[in-house]
């Protein structure tokens, strides 16, 4: 095959080819690597996931189940201050005392 003048000839051709494949191999490791890392990654979340649901059950049989949660005041325009507005997150944390699970 005779060369025209424009464009690659066939040698230049047959490198781009192979540089290419070596790239595709080199690829596809890799995506086997990160396929096999993430079933790795998903296995172990299924086991914590597993072991969390088994000690929040253990927990709550030991405890007697969650403690009650307050619940906060009705709250007005007139009341809602800049201060009761920062205090506020502070009403919805559970009780807990010294003693076990009992409200304050």
């Amino acid at each position: 095959m005779e060369k025209l003048g424009f464009g690659p000839g066939r040698k230049e051709l047959q490198e781009t080819v192979e540089t290419q494949r070596k790239q595709l191999l080199q690829y596809q490791s890799r995506f086997k690597d990160v396929v096999r890392a993430y079933k790795s990654l998903l296995k172990e979340k299924e086991a914590l996931e597993a072991s969390l649901t088994v000690l929040s059950v253990s927990q709550q049989d030991h405890h007697g189940g969650p403690p009650p949660l307050r619940t906060p005041p009705k709250r007005t325009a007139a009341r809602c201050t800049a201060r009761t507005a920062w205090t506020q997150p502070r009403l919805w944390r559970r009780a807990r005392t010294s003693r076990g699970n009992q409200p304050r």
